[in-house]
């Protein structure tokens, strides 16, 4: 599988993948991506700024992921105050696999770039901006040994003093 930067030609497929996600979270009555959001006008911002990447297996778009980094303190000091670490972090916004080969490793195989690339810019810190129902999504990032915390690391790698959790 290869992993590269979105550009507009991508647009189509990615939307499938989202509407896709957005018939599962609505099944499972979820509320995260409804109401049109994400919009292509959004997808089409992620692709111009370069945060869009598309996972690619026999010449097949089977997953796209979005990531930004950001400068902590952001999100209103991660609710409340309750982070207490400055630094940067990195965002993964959207992360969405074609059903066709859901349980394939797709989704571990994008969270593993999304860590790769944060290393890569000496930050060890991601964030997830995903329903604390999302099942799917919490279960992945177990299995990828994550430590959910609203601001996410792998505890494997990074020094998890001075976390709080969010209350």
């Amino acid at each position: 599988m290869k992993i590269k930067t979105a550009t507009s030609t991508d647009l189509p497929k990615i939307m499938t993948l989202i509407q896709q996600a957005q018939a599962f979270f609505k099944a499972e009555r979820i509320d995260q991506w409804q109401n049109g959001y994400p919009s292509k006008e959004v997808i089409m911002t992620d692709i111009s700024n370069q945060e869009c990447f598309v996972a690619i297996e026999d010449r097949n778009i089977v997953g796209s992921i979005t990531l930004t980094f950001l400068r902590q303190p952001e999100y209103d000091n991660i609710q409340s105050g309750t982070w207490n670490r400055n630094g940067d972090y990195e965002t993964i916004h959207r992360l969405a696999v074609d059903n066709d080969v859901k349980g394939h490793g797709i989704g571990s195989k994008l969270l593993d770039f999304a860590w790769q690339r944060a290393l890569e810019n000496d930050i060890h810190s991601l964030r997830t901006d995903t329903h604390e129902k999302n099942i799917p999504m919490q279960k992945l990032l177990s299995k990828q040994h994550f430590e959910k915390i609203g601001i996410i690391q792998r505890p494997d790698i990074c020094d998890l003093t001075g976390f709080e959790r969010w209350k």
